[in-house]
């Protein structure tokens, strides 16, 4: 096996670490074994070889893929750092730091191979230079409820608008989307270490097919209970009234028809109309029968007279009592029967369609 010398070692960085590296791989051959496949272990092993090779050409783009491949082989923290190394080199400062804090967050143990201690230590020296060179971008979204955010195409969680976000240095495409609104778009240029803050504006979209719309507000059902009828007419007056009235026509005409009878014994009785008495005891008969034909005449007019008034009276209560209104009359009009009462001197009519 060709042999380095230490000064081609301090010469050639990366060689140094891949020369390390490789050594760490065949010395944890007998470790890692029981964990990995060695078919694994030989393609980490010929990965992280060819990336050293690219890392020293400065062949980042190559060296990144390399890494990463060899790492998800085979686990180590030098991997790792060389890893970080070549996505620093293609200007991913923001994915670099990242791997670099991963190096520091996993740690080595104890009784760790040195090499694999010293990548730790390098990890926390070339993070603090990575972190003075990371760009600073804070994106501020005017308009809109929700936009979406992006930054090269890579959206932007919600929780880090408005906020500084770290950002990888030189040209970017920052542009804010959403329904019914026009998007928007900057390209901005930072410089290392550089903080800037962007500012969009969201403009409702004229064109829109469908504007922004309030929530629509769940409609309420309301279930009304059904009115109840309208209570009928009182008829109980008019229904009294005739009743009544009937009963004195009734009563007028019996002691009509009595009157009538008496009339008709006083006239067989005189054989006239002038009654001649023979004696004071007939002269009292026939004054006694006058007197009942007049009190029964009298109580007859009267009766009938009284009747009679009830009888109109409680009829025209009967007929006009809840009478519709106009507009409802002419509604049910060819639909319920008409009626008119005239009352008239000494007559009585009812007139009516139904």
């Amino acid at each position: 096996m060709r042999r380095l010398s230490s000064n081609s070692l301090r010469r050639s960085p990366q060689l140094t670490y891949g020369f390390w590296t490789s050594v760490l791989l065949v010395a944890l051959y007998p470790r890692l074994a029981s964990a990995q496949s060695v078919a694994d272990i030989a393609q980490a092993r010929d990965l992280a070889g060819r990336g050293f090779e690219a890392l020293n050409r400065k062949d980042y783009a190559a060296a990144e893929v390399l890494f990463r491949r060899a790492d998800a082989l085979v686990h180590a923290p030098t991997l790792e750092l060389d890893h970080a190394r070549a996505l620093v080199g293609l200007g991913k400062l923001v994915e670099g730091h990242e791997r670099y804090e991963q190096v520091i967050r996993e740690g080595v143990a104890p009784n760790a191979p040195w090499q694999w201690k010293r990548a730790v230590v390098e990890a926390q020296s070339e993070l603090a230079a990575v972190d003075r060179r990371m760009a600073w971008l804070t994106i501020t979204v005017h308009g809109g409820r929700a936009p979406v955010v992006e930054i090269d195409g890579k959206v932007v969680p919600d929780a880090a608008q408005g906020v500084k976000r770290a950002t990888n240095p030189g040209q970017s495409v920052v542009s804010a989307r959403e329904d019914g609104f026009l998007a928007v778009e900057r390209t901005i240029t930072l410089g290392e270490g550089q903080s800037e803050e962007v500012e969009l504006i969201l403009e409702p979209d004229p064109h829109a097919l469908s504007a922004v719309k309030e929530p629509i507000k769940p409609r309420r059902i309301v279930v009304l209970a059904p009115l109840p009828p309208p209570p009928g007419p009182d008829r109980t007056l008019p229904i009294v009234l005739l009743s009544a009235g009937g009963a004195a026509l009734v009563a007028g005409a019996v002691t009509g028809f009595m009157a009538i009878g008496v009339r008709s014994d006083l006239e067989q009785a005189c054989g006239g109309e002038v009654c001649q008495p023979t004696n004071e005891s007939e002269y009292a008969d026939y004054r006694e029968q006058r007197d009942k034909y007049r009190t029964l005449g009298t109580v007859s007019g009267v009766t009938l007279a009284l009747g009679a008034a009830a009888t109109i009276t409680g009829a025209a209560l009967f007929l006009f009592t809840g009478r519709p209104s106009s507009d409802e009359g002419r509604a049910r009009q060819g639909r319920t029967g008409r009626a008119s009462l005239q009352v008239g001197l000494g007559s009585v009519s009812v007139a009516g369609a139904f």
